[in-house]
């Protein structure tokens, strides 16, 4: 694996103090850092009236990817970068495919990362997840979505493994934005690997 240290413009572009620079077994560009810039003089105000996102010790939230191989994408983020699996869910979003969708943490967050095996699906990013303080925000922000004419993809759930509440919307570019509420958290001290068989526990309908 090509490892290459990020200049220090491109440091300063994302707002740390350093980083290097890879790509995964599917050849997806990646980083590590280290020194984000934090500004508690300036904390996050956002231009609505909610309750802010859920981040502290967790990062941003969490990004599901397709790849081109799980168990190479496995070992690499299990082995090489040191993430835990948190599960599996295995669904079939049509008669003839069968998805196992692999589920890893780095911190008490159910997953920050996911990924399947989908070598030529037309995007990397599937989606990613925001979660919110309040479960008031995800309604509110559901029908602010519908009176703007954003597409919704699939509908108010609760996924299965994590037990979020949450509404997936499209983006212009194509991938979708999963906004929810309410996640269950990892304790590594006892949590034990599961498989699960379907995505929701109860809507969530539609398609991505």
């Amino acid at each position: 694996m090509n490892v290459q240290s990020g200049t220090s413009e491109e440091a300063e572009a994302q707002r740390v103090a350093g980083l290097i620079k890879f790509h995964d077994p599917s050849g997806i560009a990646s980083e590590l850092f280290y020194g984000p810039l934090v500004t508690f003089d300036k904390p996050f105000q956002s231009p609505r009236p909610i309750s802010g996102f859920k981040t502290d010790g967790q990062g941003l939230g969490h990004f599901v990817l397709f790849v081109d191989d799980l168990d190479r994408s496995l070992h690499f983020y299990r082995d090489v970068l040191g993430m835990r699996i948190s599960d599996f869910v295995q669904i079939s979003p049509a008669p003839d495919m069968t998805l196992k969708v692999a589920f890893l943490h780095c911190n008490p967050r159910h997953h920050s990362l996911a990924f399947a095996a989908m070598p030529k699906a037309p995007k990397r990013l599937h989606h990613f997840m925001l979660q919110a303080n309040s479960l008031d925000d995800v309604g509110s922000t559901y029908y602010l979505c519908q009176n703007q004419k954003v597409p919704i993809v699939m509908n108010l759930g609760k996924h299965t493994n994590d037990h979020m509440v949450s509404f997936y919307l499209r983006t212009p570019s194509g991938f979708a934005v999963e906004y929810g509420w309410g996640a269950r958290e990892v304790d590594d001290r006892t949590w034990q690997v599961q498989m699960h068989t379907s995505g929701s526990i109860w809507g969530h309908q539609g398609s991505l």
